[in-house]
């Protein structure tokens, strides 16, 4: 008992001295209590498996979300709460799936989301709203079989009725790998996803990512700043680094094997493309055959000097740099999520990719997955086929268009200039309005991305596009 205790302290310690320190801010600024049955692999792209108990029973109601104060330790169990405790009558159960550490938010980080579609009556009239809380720090395939359970226990409990569902990131990674049950498959009606990484994100793939701050900051410090960042952070998260690794189905992974650098810090690390491919999610977008139609997918971006090419000079980088600085750097360091998804976003657009001819060849200044929200590249949250990605590189605005004759999903949707959270607190940089326009549909006009999750799930898309004015274009905003 006393060791257990020493271990608690001990994690509890380093998750608060790398609060301030760690990419992806939000996520790892509390200091929790993470008791796995598996020790962590020291942020090792191939650790072994995480495992942890967990299990579901069928419950014969459900009950109110926990209070801040119930949720300080993650679930040992797939847990489903109940929005209010109106029965559901004629209506259908709408289940929410968080993303990374919602499991410890209050509301589980649907506040906002829920807070709006409850305002239209119409929603009310249609679904009754139920949550899904999951531990975020093991293994997809560990949550997997639990998750299925309790999703159908959850449609059995409603009368057979088939489960809406609306997942943030990782959550909706969860729901795809589930969805290759047939039986659980059939219990789903439609699947809405924001910034899900269905191909993976190659931010996750750790040697490839330090590779790539090595090759593209001269700066010293610089270096050893982001290298040791990354490799506490995925210290204390090492499932991500199996779950969510870029399945390669672009060919952006270089063979360049194994690499260091002593200065400051001696850093090493092997990039190799087999093992850093993520073969779980290339066989599940390949193989395993899902119905694709019955998935909504939202993905975003930031721009950046690799998006818009025509401010990626020397200089204006340079005259620009006191301003990033004071704005994203300084606050990426204090734990402010959105300058760290900022920072991400920077970093995966200018990760070295493979060169056409010579795969052992690394192309530094790709802008490869410029597109990208700070974790999800575009053609990920898309979930667009493997063969496209492979043949029709998505890098800049201008090839956005060419998303739709690509797309297999029921639909897809685009917003510019949001960051990975802006799903649900609807925030955007630099002042910019609520309302955004779908830039794979601009004429249905502009609306807050909360209204356009409410247009998705009522399905008045048809009426909508009837009745919108002709949009207003949005101001080109320069980047940083």
């Amino acid at each position: 008992m006393y060791h257990l205790h020493c271990k608690k302290l001990v994690l509890s310690l380093l998750a608060i001295v790398t609060s301030s320190l760690v990419p992806f801010a939000s996520i790892a600024s509390e200091a929790k209590e993470i008791v796995l049955s598996s020790p962590l692999n020291g942020g090792s792209s191939n650790a072994a498996p995480l495992t942890s108990e967990v299990a579901v029973t069928v419950p014969s109601s459900y009950t109110l979300p926990p209070s801040k104060n119930e949720l300080k330790h993650p679930p040992t169990t797939v847990e489903i709460y109940q929005y209010d405790e109106a029965p559901i009558g004629n209506r259908q159960p709408l289940l929410m799936v968080h993303g990374l550490r919602g499991e410890f938010r209050e509301g589980f980080r649907w506040e906002m989301v829920v807070s709006h579609l409850m305002n239209d009556a119409k929603f009310r009239q249609k679904y009754k709203v139920y949550f899904a809380r999951f531990n975020t720090y093991v293994l997809v395939d560990t949550v997997k079989p639990h998750f299925k359970q309790a999703l159908l226990d959850l449609s059995r409990s409603t009368g057979n009725k088939p489960v809406t569902i609306m997942a943030l990131s990782l959550g909706g990674s969860l729901v795809q790998a589930a969805m290759a049950d047939p039986a659980v498959e059939a219990a789903v009606d439609k699947v809405l996803t924001l910034g899900t990484p269905f191909h993976g994100a190659p931010l996750f793939c750790f040697d490839w990512l330090r590779y790539s701050i090595i090759r593209n900051h001269d700066v010293p410090w610089v270096r050893a700043d982001l290298c040791l960042s990354y490799k506490l952070y995925f210290r204390l998260h090492p499932n991500l680094l199996e779950d969510l690794r870029w399945d390669n189905s672009d060919g952006g992974i270089p063979q360049l094997g194994k690499f260091s650098t002593w200065f400051p810090f001696h850093v090493t690390g092997d990039v190799d493309r087999q093992r850093m491919s993520n073969a779980r999610i290339l066989r599940l977008n390949e193989e395993i055959k899902i119905d694709k139609k019955k998935f909504i997918c939202y993905g975003g971006y930031l721009l950046t000097p690799y998006v818009t090419p025509h401010q990626s000079t020397r200089f204006w980088k340079a005259v620009r740099w006191p301003y990033w600085f004071l704005t994203c750097t300084v606050p990426y360091h204090m734990g402010f999520e959105h300058p760290v998804l900022r920072a991400l976003n920077y970093e995966m657009g200018r990760m070295v990719v493979a060169s056409a001819e010579d795969d052992k060849k690394a192309i530094r200044g790709s802008d490869r997955y410029g597109l990208n929200d700070g974790i999800t590249p575009l053609v990920s949250a898309l979930f667009l086929p493997s063969k496209t990605l492979a043949e029709n590189p998505i890098d800049r605005e201008s090839t956005i268009s060419s998303i739709r004759r690509n797309i297999d999903v029921q639909k897809a949707r685009v917003f510019r200039q949001i960051d990975h959270i802006t799903f649900v607190d609807g925030y955007r940089p630099r002042g910019l309005p609520e309302e955004m326009r779908d830039e794979l549909a601009p004429e249905l006009g502009s609306r807050t991305i909360f209204d356009w999750m409410l247009i998705d799930l009522m399905d008045n898309e048809s009426q909508l596009a009837e009745t919108s004015e002709k949009p207003t274009p949005e101001v080109k905003q320069e980047t940083d």
